[in-house]
């Protein structure tokens, strides 16, 4: 269910986060994830997969026990950078059990169907820290706003603005990683609603919306249904648009290494450093 907008603009009130240690995310190619993240769905579960851009669409399949299950899939990418997939799945409950796979880099997924998963009812994700995340590397930078949250059964986050552009993002923006096709542990209920474009990823959402406060989210589950998640907020005047300086030249220092028998040999190590961008958060 989709709730109503207010009339009066709502801004969320939310805590400045600089990490100094941004270039610890190691630099690695993004994979495609679906979501939910939950091992059982209901019968006929709608899923979301969130890819690169870039490439030509993965064939996707869908796999039960007994042969393919029918599906059918629609684009609802709302940035050039990430393709975002609706897939509805035609499986009741005696299909028993689906695998959903597809691409080069895919991690195939499987899911229990169960028919009490459709008796269960939804409780909103409780937001445990809302933050804005600024910082960068060599190769990549991160900047947006974080929503972390728990709960379970999330298929997408679906936020949306008072001039009615919405955009679809990942239930957990780390499942894209690398890291996480290689063994790495993935808690379902930790959730992640990241609102801007976080490290070796790209845009999750509209360049625009990138640093706009007057957000609603909603949590979107393998049913179909949504419940608004509440966020902390605050009656608060527009401040100026995010701000960035350019990045400090890099500074070279010459090291000198003296020589035997009066040669001296002169050595160039070149140290990049990238000096923190510095912002004003606007809606």
């Amino acid at each position: 269910m989709r709730g109503a907008l207010s009339c009066l603009p709502v801004f969320l009130a939310v805590p400045l986060v600089l990490d100094a240690g941004g270039a610890a995310a190691e630099c690695a190619m993004p994979r495609p994830a679906t979501f939910p993240m939950d091992a059982s769905l209901p019968p006929r579960p709608v899923l979301y997969r969130f890819e690169l851009a870039y490439g030509a669409p993965a064939a996707l399949r869908i796999e039960g026990p007994h042969g393919p299950v029918p599906f059918t899939t629609r684009d609802v990418s709302s940035t050039d950078d990430i393709r975002v997939t609706e897939i509805r799945v035609d499986a009741s409950a005696d299909t028993g059990s689906i695998t959903v796979s597809g691409g080069e880099y895919d991690v195939p997924r499987t899911y229990a169907i169960d028919a009490r998963a459709s008796l269960r009812a939804h409780v909103a994700p409780v937001v445990e820290e809302v933050a804005w995340r600024d910082d960068a590397w060599t190769c990549s930078h991160t900047s947006g706003l974080g929503v972390n949250a728990r709960g379970t059964g999330v298929a997408a986050f679906r936020a949306v603005w008072p001039d009615g552009i919405e955009a679809l993002v990942p239930a957990s923006d780390s499942a894209f990683f690398w890291s996480q096709a290689m063994g790495g542990e993935i808690d379902p209920a930790a959730l992640r609603a990241f609102l801007g474009h976080p490290s070796c990823v790209g845009n999750l959402i509209p360049t625009a919306k990138i640093g706009k406060l007057d957000v609603r989210l909603y949590a979107r589950y393998a049913d179909g249904t949504e419940l608004e998640v509440e966020l902390p907020r605050e009656q608060a005047e527009p401040q100026p648009q995010p701000q960035r300086q350019e990045s400090a030249p890099w500074r070279v220092v010459l090291m000198g290494v003296v020589g035997l028998a009066g040669l001296v040999s002169v050595s160039t190590v070149v140290v990049g450093r990238r000096r923190r961008r510095g912002f004003t958060m606007v809606p």
